[in-house]
């Protein structure tokens, strides 16, 4: 079995909202993104397309990936609509 380490909805909009330990959030991210990449673990990140007015809408600023744990250029990223990584998204098929 090969593991990946899986990112989903870590995006500037929700992170513009302070969560509750945000900023720990974040760090806790870039180190697992860090150990992950040294030890040639694959990292996989999940989006939400929000619908118009949302603040989410697709290729809108809130829409990006949190910059400080932004993919790598050949790092996939699957995008979905519902409150599921697995609906309509071939996430499942990718990981099997």
């Amino acid at each position: 079995m090969k593991a990946v380490l899986l990112i989903v909805d870590v995006q500037t909009l929700m992170m513009e909202a302070k969560p509750y330990q945000g900023e720990a959030l974040i760090r806790n991210i870039q180190v697992l993104l860090e150990k992950a990449r040294e030890k040639g673990i694959e990292c996989v990140y999940v989006q939400h397309d929000g619908a118009e007015g949302s603040g989410m809408e697709p290729f809108s600023p809130g829409w990006e990936i949190n910059r400080a744990i932004a993919p790598l250029s050949d790092e996939k990223v699957f995008r979905k609509r519902y409150n599921s990584a697995f609906k309509e998204t071939g996430l499942d098929a990718y990981l099997k």
